[in-house]
């Protein structure tokens, strides 16, 4: 009796093969949910007359959003690997400070709250 009621969880991980391209569930959960926010998101704009780009905030938030995730992954669940192999992580900071050194970059920047009160007409 007690054999019927246990779970066996060997689902798949990958939902679709392609070539050398795989599509986990775990992936097309996230898309999802962001896809629906994203969709959510701009209809609350435009119901309660905001201005548009303020929709870069919710894009923007999603960006960070999955990579806080995927930095968590790595510090979190398998850290030995990605303490063991730093070049990962020196790669990734390298690209990070070369953008911030960029001339361009640093004539674009404004302080955030007069950025999103004085562009998005947000009531800070």
């Amino acid at each position: 009796m007690i054999i019927f009621l246990a779970v066996t969880w060997d689902v798949d991980p990958v939902l679709l093969r392609i070539v050398n391209f795989e599509v986990m569930w775990y992936g097309l959960c996230w898309a999802i949910a962001i896809g629906l926010g994203g969709f959510y998101f701009s209809h609350f704009i435009k119901r309660e007359k905001l201005n548009p780009d303020l929709n870069n905030i919710f894009w923007w938030g999603a960006l960070v959003t999955i990579v806080g995730a995927r930095l968590g992954h790595c510090l979190f669940y398998d850290p030995v690997y990605y303490f063991t192999h730093m070049e990962i992580f020196t790669h990734f900071i390298k690209g990070f400070f070369t953008l911030l050194k960029s001339k361009q970059r640093a004539d674009n920047m404004k302080p955030l709250p007069s950025s999103l009160t004085n562009n998005w007409g947000l009531p800070l």
